[in-house]
């Protein structure tokens, strides 16, 4: 089967030569200050990226444009349903 791919249907796909992350972290591990800058900086955005809290897709806070709530998000206990198969 062949599949030519051409403008806007071609997959975008992102490749990474480990080998200067390697080289980089042994860098930092030597002390070579021309690395120690970066690695700060890294470790700051780092750890303001924890800092700011948890996200789940559940934290909902605004009505969807259509108005229509998922009844699951609602809080009303009542308005789960349990699915089950049919002859169960």
């Amino acid at each position: 089967m062949t599949v030519n791919a051409t403008g806007a249907d071609k997959p975008r796909v992102f490749v990474l030569d480990a080998s200067p992350l390697g080289a980089a972290r042994e860098a930092l591990r030597a002390g070579d200050s021309r690395i120690s800058p970066a690695w700060a900086a890294l470790k700051r955005a780092a750890d303001d990226a924890l800092s700011i809290g948890r996200f789940s897709v559940m934290d909902k806070s605004a009505t969807p444009p259509s108005g229509n709530m998922p009844l699951c998000l609602r809080g009303d206990p009542g308005s789960i349903v349990e699915r089950r198969p049919s002859g169960s």
